[in-house]
Order: structure tokens, then C-alpha cells, then sequence
């Protein structure tokens, strides 16, 4: 059995690369296989790997004018994403418009608000305007309701309260 040779260079590589070619290496020599070159090129390769740039801080001056709009700030990121897909199926003046348009609302209720994200998904800008909010009664002012009716129709019948009309008599010769 002949040795193999032994070529040693230097490469500049991060500390971190080399800890990781350091631990491959050691898990090679475990498994008996040298391979000590294909372990340098997959290191070279993740190392030279392009990087993808930061994002800008404000890319679209109309999201920007959306978010502003906008009543809810929740998940800029998912909306700004949202954005770009909506901005495929509408034009920028009619999403700024429907968002005003719901902002606006004054049946639109803050609790209940769609994530902006979700809005833009569902092309809700397309939406019409929320239908007017029911007024709620409460169970004091039903029952306040039921007692005036009841004491309307007592007036009209010349009734007193108590004195209502007699009960029916029921006829003679049927059980119960």
C-alpha cells in the first residue's frame, strides 16, 4: 500500500470556514475515506457564494404612501410582499383609493380590522362599503320596550293593571 501525497497550500478562508472544513475533515478520517479535496471545494464553493444585498429601507414610495393610509399596522413585511403581488392585478391610484375608502369607514369597526397583508391578498379595494352597523338593544331596553307596548294597549282597553280581562271559562262536560 502506498502512501498517498500530501499537498498543503494556504487559503485565506473566515475562522468559521475553517472550524467547519476542521470538523468535516475529522469525520472523513473516521469514515477512512480521503477526500480531503472534495472538502476544499465545498468549502471554496460556500465561500464564494454570492450574497444576496440587504434590503432598502423604502424601495416603493407607494407602499410607503399605503402604509401611511392604512388603519392597521401589523406585518409590514407580509404587506409590502402582498403589495407587489396586488400591484400585478391593479393599478397603484385604486388600492390607495380602496384603502382610504376603508380607513374611512365609519362602520368599520378596529377590532375587526384586516391585517393589511390579508387585505391586499383578497383584492378587498374592490370591496363595496361596509353595510351600516345595527344598532344594539340591550336586554333592559327590550324589556323596557315590552312593558310601554303593555301599558299602551292597557290604556287603550280601559284596563288596570291587575284587572285584566276574565279567563275563559272552558265548557262544561270536557275533561281536565
Amino acid at each position: 500500500m502506498t502512501a498517498e501525497p500530501v499537498i498543503r497550500t494556504t487559503i485565506e478562508l473566515p475562522a468559521a470556514m475553517h472550524q467547519r472544513i476542521g470538523a468535516m475533515a475529522v469525520r472523513e478520517r473516521r469514515s477512512g475515506r480521503a477526500q480531503v479535496i472534495w472538502l476544499l471545494q465545498l468549502a471554496l464553493d460556500q465561500h464564494d457564494k454570492p450574497r444576496r444585498p440587504a434590503p432598502a429601507a423604502s424601495p416603493d414610495p407607494a407602499f410607503d404612501q399605503f402604509w401611511a393610509i392604512y388603519p392597521r399596522k401589523a406585518g409590514k413585511a407580509l404587506a409590502r410582499r402582498a403589495w407587489d403581488k396586488a400591484l400585478r392585478r391593479a393599478e397603484v391610484a385604486a388600492i390607495i383609493d380602496g384603502a382610504r375608502r376603508y380607513a374611512e369607514d365609519p362602520n368599520r369597526e378596529p377590532e375587526f380590522t384586516a391585517h393589511p397583508a390579508t387585505w391586499l391578498n383578497q383584492d378587498r379595494w374592490l370591496d363595496d362599503p361596509l353595510p351600516a352597523r345595527r344598532q344594539l338593544t340591550t336586554r333592559a331596553c327590550e324589556g323596557d320596550a315590552i312593558v310601554a307596548g303593555y301599558l299602551e294597549r292597557i290604556s287603550e282597553n280601559g284596563e288596570r293593571p291587575g284587572h285584566g280581562p276574565a279567563l275563559p271559562v272552558r265548557p262544561r262536560g270536557l275533561p281536565g
